[in-house]
């Protein structure tokens, strides 16, 4: 190295393995202390929205488990309500068994909710079939049902009225369901040729015939109740 004067000295020796090893880990260790204090700054500035969103996950987490537990404890319920229920219709308990439905349909699950209003309905039928028709028409215009039930919901009340309503009312509630599409469309044609002629008619065709030529027929017709 030269230096004022002219004079030439020898620079510094170079260094050995150790000294090499011992430069390195200085670096090193200075990198890790940049590191750590780029961290500490982190989390200094967004350490709460981790911590937030960690708790918050948690929280998703086990109250998406206590709406399962919830859920199925509900359903279990509701099911050994209704087949209690239906165990009182076996027992012939009709009046009891309807009103254990009624209170499955206002307090149960989605789905039994569905079941037992239509359970409800027929029993009801049993006694009061008009009044049961109009139950069965409040439910097919519950759209949250979906359209197949929708569509059972009104062949079961046209099942009912066929034979006291007429024919004109009865298309007006079933023509919609013999489209091609539709689930029912087959139980809808058919009661609409029932429709045609009630039970009535065929009873007054029987007395009819019996009076005219004094002849009574034994075979069944359709809708005669023998």
């Amino acid at each position: 190295m030269a230096l004022a004067g002219g004079r030439q000295v020898d620079g510094p020796k170079s260094l050995g393995p150790k000294g090499k090893a011992a430069v390195s880990d200085i670096f090193h260790e200075v990198d890790e202390e940049v590191r750590r204090e780029q961290l500490r700054k982190l989390w200094q500035r967004y350490g709460w929205l981790i911590i937030t969103a960690c708790a918050l996950i948690v929280l998703g987490a086990a109250g998406w488990r206590t709406y399962e537990y919830y859920q199925a404890k509900q359903s279990a319920e509701a099911s050994a309500k209704f087949e209690a229920a239906v165990a009182l219709v076996n027992d012939g308990k009709n009046k009891e068994a309807e009103e254990a439905f009624a209170d499955i349909a206002a307090k149960g699950t989605a789905s039994y909710r569905m079941l037992a209003r239509f359970r409800e309905a027929g029993e009801l039928a049993r006694r009061d079939p008009k009044a049961a028709a109009t139950m069965y028409d409040q439910i097919a215009a519950d759209s949250s049902i979906g359209r197949t039930m929708q569509d059972l919901a009104t062949v079961r009340a046209a099942t009912l009225l066929v034979d006291t309503a007429p024919y004109s009312e009865i298309l007006k509630r079933l023509e919609p369901l013999t489209a091609a599409d539709r689930a029912f469309r087959h139980s809808a044609r058919a009661l609409l040729a029932l429709s045609v002629d009630g039970l009535f008619s065929h009873l007054a065709w029987l007395r009819d015939i019996r009076a005219r030529f004094g002849i009574t027929v034994g075979f069944p017709v359709i809708e005669d109740p023998s």
